[in-house]
């Protein structure tokens, strides 16, 4: 299947280069617009194939598509900041629990904000299980 993936992203590349399509084999409008239909359903099916057997799928240019605004540390500090959740010390490997996402959220980009450990170091966090318990297995 991995492979058939492969193949439908080579086509639907092929597929966006319509010119090259209609210049060098002579593709109609009609016919080029059913092929792509028929390979974004090919794409729709692989990619559900992949999802159900829980394995990870690569999507390239998504950031084209995004409003990148909502996808920043400070998008999530506004959104979630005064939700609270645990923290991990990736150096220790020691939990921090319950903080604001605020405080993990500000010192993501901004060394001189995070949350500092015993000795007063900056800790490189990561976050446990955010959002929290929300079951991501069972989709």
């Amino acid at each position: 299947m991995v492979i058939v993936c492969l193949v439908l992203l080579i086509v639907l590349d092929m597929l966006d280069e319509k010119k090259l399509l209609n210049v060098k084999y002579g593709v109609t409008h009609t016919l080029f617009s059913c092929m792509v239909s028929v390979v974004r359903l090919l794409m729709i099916a692989c990619l559900q194939d992949q999802w159900k057997r829980g394995q990870p799928v690569i999507v390239s240019d998504v950031t084209k598509h995004l409003d990148m605004s909502l996808w920043h540390p400070d998008s999530f500090a506004r959104d979630f900041g005064e939700d609270k959740n645990d923290l991990i010390n990736c150096m220790t490997g020691n939990l921090v629990p319950n903080q604001p996402m605020r405080k993990f959220w500000e010192g993501f980009e901004h060394f001189s904000r995070r949350l500092k450990d015993d000795r007063g170091n900056p800790m490189l966090l990561k976050l446990k299980d955010w959002p929290p318990g929300t079951g991501l297995l069972k989709c």
